[in-house]
């Protein structure tokens, strides 16, 4: 592997990190803000954004994460 494919590899693997960390968060605390006991948001609006960033970190997961790892996987791993 050249130097700059390694480059390459570990700023993708950083990524696909950051996105996998911050959809925990997104399911975290989307969850947090639906159930929790909250008062800086309204009870009209708590469940509503709470669920969309919990389905925000969910589609992360179960879309967002594989694609990138489908499209930058190298040729050598078939």
């Amino acid at each position: 592997m050249t130097p700059d494919a390694q480059a390459l590899a570990k700023k993708r693997f950083f990524a696909i990190t950051a996105i996998r960390i911050s959809a925990a968060f997104f399911i975290a605390f989307g969850i947090i803000i639906a159930f929790g006991n909250n008062q800086w948001l309204g009870a009209d609006i708590r469940v509503p954004v709470g669920l969309g960033l919990t389905m925000v970190g969910i589609v992360d997961y179960i879309v967002i994460i594989p694609m990138l790892a489908r499209r930058w996987r190298s040729r050598q791993d078939g």
